[in-house]
């Protein structure tokens, strides 16, 4: 153990309760010098308080309150990030891909009227944007992931936390353009559905798989309008460009923090701000 865990350990004793045991999480802050470590207190597997300390003996107060709104950013994106941005970076993307390449066929290899063309190549495209959109996705939680393997023996810095604020931005501007285009795209997928199923000259392209995956496609409506509302913070956002999506989605993140920040203050053991 060296002096740094050893101060650090010291003062987390210091504010421990009786029956207490204490945690304190790898994962820590860089700011105005010196180092910022979250403590976590528990009797047996409950949560019964948190706070704030610093090898460092001489930091003032306003220095402990700018960590804290800072270590708290971290905590909440670096959580959300891993929870929501994983789960949608592990989306089974089968469904996609295999309707990408029947359609891709169909239009490559059948000679289509003007209306069956407009739908067909409309999802095709579609598709084409889902599935570009989801390697981005992938892309960002992996460097999320080495970041965050990297940053937990090296300590993080402020750059660190504008990094994870601007994923979050661009992984829900990712979520909320497909969502709307899955959206936009149902009646065409219920077109194609009932014309191949009306062609015998289109089914033999399309697999029984396929055709379950048409009809799903073109059933989600309810289940998309819900998830759709729960990205959208202003009216008539499909007209913003990406990057008034992203410092929407970041300005958003600070409120709320902030808001949230006031309770920190009032429950955090140590240090005391109220």
């Amino acid at each position: 153990m060296n002096n740094t865990q050893k101060l650090l350990e010291r003062q987390a004793k210091e504010h421990k309760k009786l029956f207490e045991k204490f945690m304190i999480d790898e994962k820590y802050l860089h700011l105005h010098g010196t180092e910022f470590h979250m403590v976590f207190y528990l009797k047996g597997k409950r949560n019964t308080g948190f706070g704030l300390i610093s090898p460092d003996s001489n930091v003032p107060l306003d220095s402990f309150d700018d960590a804290l709104g800072k270590i708290a950013l971290l905590y909440t994106n670096a959580g959300s990030i891993n929870q929501n941005g994983g789960q949608r970076a592990r989306i089974n993307m089968d469904p996609f891909n295999r309707t990408w390449e029947c359609l891709d066929k169909i239009l490559h290899e059948i000679t289509l009227s003007d209306e069956q063309k407009y739908n067909y190549e409309y999802c095709y495209q579609a598709l084409s944007q889902t599935m570009e959109l989801q390697k981005e996705q992938v892309k960002l939680y992996d460097e999320f992931i080495q970041l965050m393997r990297m940053k937990i023996h090296e300590g993080f810095q402020t750059e660190d936390i504008d990094y994870m604020l601007n994923v979050s931005g661009e992984m829900d501007y990712i979520q909320y353009k497909q969502l709307t285009s899955e959206f936009n795209s149902i009646d065409k997928y219920k077109y194609i559905s009932e014309d191949i199923h009306q062609k015998k000259e289109l089914a033999k392209f399309v697999s029984f798989e396929v055709k379950r995956y048409l009809k799903q496609f073109a059933s989600d409506k309810q289940k998309l309008q819900a998830e759709i509302q729960k990205v959208t913070y202003v009216d008539q956002m499909e007209k913003l460009t990406k990057e008034e999506h992203l410092e929407l989605v970041k300005q958003k993140i600070l409120r709320e923090q902030e808001q949230g920040n006031i309770n920190l203050r009032k429950e955090i053991r140590f240090p005391k701000f109220i």
